[in-house]
């Protein structure tokens, strides 16, 4: 069993999305796919999600503790090459934007995910990381560039900047705005 204070947002796709993601003027190339009041197109366990001052919110209790990761999903659409904006905000815990996804058909119910995550975390290690979920784990950390051969292990080839610096730019408690660009097998994650 996965303990409340470590789960409530691990099994987020987004923890809070702003009305402004993917932007709000059509002309910048964006469309928002999160209306700000209700979850149309996303689909996740209405025990967990709702929507709360024009954000998405996920919501676990120590009363009723998680067992396993669970996410929302966004049903809106079938998406190659795409570049997702959002703000977030996490108090102190772990979870992760799933994308170019695949449903896992478990015996632990709907909404459980495998394929690439966007990794937030409360602490000082996972933030903006590539993760593998029910794959292959940590594939690039934060601030690593680096190449995957087709069903092997990641080789650091390069830096984009070093990990306690990029984490010195991201706030604890407040608001970071996350910038997920994939494109072909190219995949890049900023954080503010």
């Amino acid at each position: 069993m996965l303990p409340p204070a470590r789960f409530i947002f691990s099994f987020a796709c987004l923890i809070f999305v702003s009305s402004s993601l993917y932007g709000e003027n059509p002309k910048d190339g964006f469309r928002s796919i999160f209306d700000g009041k209700t979850l149309t197109n996303w689909d996740g366990d209405p025990q967990l999600w709702k929507v709360e001052n024009g954000c998405i919110v996920g919501v676990t209790t120590q009363e009723a503790p998680l067992k396993y990761n669970n996410f929302i999903i966004w049903r809106g659409g079938k998406l190659t090459d795409f570049e997702l904006k959002l703000e977030y905000k996490l108090r102190n815990h772990n979870s992760g934007i799933q994308y170019r996804s695949f449903e896992v058909d478990t015996k632990q119910g709907k909404w459980r995910m495998g394929g690439y995550q966007a990794d937030i975390a409360g602490g000082n290690t996972f933030s903006g990381i590539l993760y593998g979920e029910r794959a292959r784990g940590i594939l690039a950390r934060r601030g690593q560039k680096v190449i995957i051969p087709k069903g092997g292990k990641p080789k650091v080839v390069g830096s984009v900047g070093e990990s306690k610096k990029i984490q010195s730019h991201i706030k604890k408690n407040d608001w970071n705005s996350y910038h997920i660009i994939a494109k072909g097998n190219h995949l890049i994650h900023k954080i503010n």
